[in-house]
């Protein structure tokens, strides 16, 4: 009998990454840095510019994303819905909330996780206030991509 394993951590998701994965290579100019007397030198990157083709490209066209939200309520009653959710808004939790209508519910969900732990952690945060969340796997909206660029000045 012949029984083959994979294991895969949340970091390096096959899923979302695919299988190839290159990697750039940063190169430090070290000649004018002088360690051994502590004179101030300068450090040189460079930079692969397909770095900044990527970020352009996350930032205007946003690849859907399968994640986890806690949802607090589903039922076919607005007013209720909108009950649940000013009682979120009055806690003033700090996760994005949702509100939609699929037919013939609405529903209120909380958060956008990329990973069940995440969502079974704010999931527990939200049972001293909420009789019922659980945790759904769906389409989440992807984290906000940004380039913080540092001057050598």
């Amino acid at each position: 009998m012949l029984m083959v394993t994979s294991v895969f951590s949340q970091e390096k998701d096959w899923r979302l990454y695919g299988t190839k994965q290159q990697e750039d290579t940063v190169y430090l100019n070290t000649d004018s840095v002088n360690l051994t007397n502590n004179i101030p030198g300068q450090i040189t990157i460079i930079e692969n510019n397909r770095l900044d083709t990527l970020l352009s490209t996350l930032q205007n066209n946003p690849p859907s994303l399968k994640g986890f939200r806690v949802r607090i309520y589903m039922g076919i009653s607005r007013s209720s819905a909108d009950e649940i959710r000013s009682v979120y808004l009055k806690n003033e939790f700090q996760w994005q909330h949702y509100l939609t209508f699929k037919d013939p519910n609405f529903i209120v969900e909380i958060g956008d996780f990329m990973t069940r732990l995440q969502a079974e952690k704010v999931k527990e945060e939200l049972t001293s206030s909420f009789s019922n969340p659980y945790i759904v796997l769906t389409v989440i909206k992807p984290p906000d991509y940004t380039v913080q660029r540092f001057d050598s000045n």
